[in-house]
């Protein structure tokens, strides 16, 4: 018997319990969505679509995005995205700057979490959807390298991983505090772009997905991008749509 987890977001109001496993068809499924949430919004025409039929409607709801500069994105990274009280974080490391503007790259930079070489290009390489602050050192370790999780560690740094899996390939393995939001990022990525995420990277991201869950702060943030590229990561206003794609 597979088990089946819990896991509880506390958020004023509201307490959502999000539930992952085993949980029957799609029908099924969709009954746990609309009884859980009072107001689909954008994605109410979704209901009881699953698997290949949910992957174009979901699509053509988040391709509604503004296209916006890099100039741009970073501006708004740095200054409100991820600007708490003047200091910015990096995604990676526990390392904190204090800025209000985009910083020197050699102390701080911009971190595609879908590679520009593997395709986040375009329309793509400013989407503020899966671009984070990273300490620039950390940012260059991970480079173009799969995330994953580290089992022979060539290099660590505050919870963050680098090394080779258990198929022997070097790939990069991110602190727990964001794994959540990073596999997140990386599954709306496959589905905005048509991008194939490889079969090990997808097991780690669900897996990341169930055991770091969405919070407060993810929460705003899909908020603030919203306000200024004009969609969604439906997976942070969702979390159980992604038990209803089989394959990304």
């Amino acid at each position: 018997m597979k088990r089946c987890m819990i896991f509880i977001l506390l958020w004023p109001l509201l307490t959502p319990v999000y539930l992952y496993g085993e949980v029957g068809d799609c029908a099924t499924k969709w009954k746990q969505i609309t009884d859980r949430y009072s107001n689909l919004g954008p994605y109410q025409d979704l209901i009881n679509l699953c698997g290949d039929q949910l992957r174009d409607p979901l699509r053509k709801i988040v391709l509604k995005n503004k296209r916006i500069s890099y100039t741009n994105a970073r501006k708004h990274i740095f200054s409100t995205l991820d600007n708490i009280d003047g200091v910015v974080c990096s995604i990676y490391i526990d390392a904190c700057i204090k800025t209000n503007r985009v910083p020197n790259s050699n102390v701080m930079n911009t971190e595609h979490l879908w590679p520009q070489s593997r395709g986040a290009t375009g329309i793509a390489k400013s989407d503020l959807h899966h671009l984070r602050p990273a300490n620039s050192r950390v940012n260059s370790r991970r480079g173009n390298y799969p995330f994953c999780q580290v089992e022979t560690i060539e290099w660590e740094k505050m919870g963050s991983y680098y090394g080779k899996n258990s198929d022997n390939r070097r790939c990069f393995e991110p602190r727990d505090l964001y794994k959540g939001d990073i596999a997140r990022a990386m599954l709306y990525f496959s589905i905005r772009y048509k991008k194939y995420i490889d079969p090990s990277q997808e097991q780690h991201f669900r897996l990341w997905h169930q055991e770091d869950p969405p919070e407060k702060e993810e929460l705003i943030r899909n908020d603030l991008i919203e306000n200024i590229q004009k969609n969604r990561n439906p997976f942070v206003d969702i979390p159980e749509l992604v038990e209803l794609i089989e394959d990304f």
